[in-house]
């Protein structure tokens, strides 16, 4: 019988390796094959700046995810972080405050979440990922009954077309916080797998 404390260095020997690979994958992000976002983000708007590591901490809880499934890392987009920030501050300023965006005709996928709090980066990304997972079934690239918005946040956030990602939230004061990612290429596309 092995103790425990023999795999200590095997596990932290895979995640540096991950992390390695991630970091030499990430090199690339200036030119992700041709996909490029840019020319589809309304050019009047600026990029603004994000919370000081925000946009690594949403990149690094994406990318993890999709690492274990074998999918290529996201690049950030400044730009669609930028517009996802726009389109939260609008949503902060109807009349029924920090309610999910009707994103249904964005050229953009998207995932949404409301929170009592401005909530974590990798705590909205893994919501995203833990509530679907467990519905997704992808030997058959279905979802089970009555999840299919769990199942799509999921299968966006692994899309192995999606090459960009941007995420921007509004608080809301009493209402909480909505926090909303765009991704370039969308995903869920139907009929087809998203990895």
């Amino acid at each position: 019988m092995m103790d425990r404390g023999s795999f200590v260095v095997p596990k932290l020997f895979l995640g540096l390796a991950a992390v390695a690979a991630l970091l030499v994958l990430r090199a690339d992000c200036a030119s992700v094959g041709g996909h490029s976002s840019e020319g589809s983000v309304p050019s009047s708007m600026p990029a603004a700046p994000p919370q000081p590591g925000s946009s690594e901490r949403f990149l690094t809880a994406h990318n993890q995810a999709r690492a274990a499934v074998a999918v290529g890392p996201l690049c950030w987009n400044p730009k669609l972080a930028s517009y996802a920030a726009l389109l939260a501050a609008q949503q902060r300023r109807q009349p029924a405050s920090c309610q999910l965006a009707d994103l249904s005709l964005s050229p953009y996928g998207s995932n949404q979440a409301v929170a009592n709090f401005l909530a974590p980066p990798a705590a909205l990304v893994g919501s995203w990922v833990d509530g679907g997972r467990r519905y997704y079934n992808h030997r058959d690239n279905s979802c089970a009954a009555r999840h299919g918005n769990q199942c799509a946040a999921y299968t966006q956030v692994v899309w192995r077309k999606t090459a960009e990602v941007g995420c921007g939230s509004a608080n809301c004061g009493k209402d909480g916080a909505l926090t909303i990612c765009l991704y370039f290429p969308r995903g869920n596309v139907r009929g087809e797998s998203p990895f």
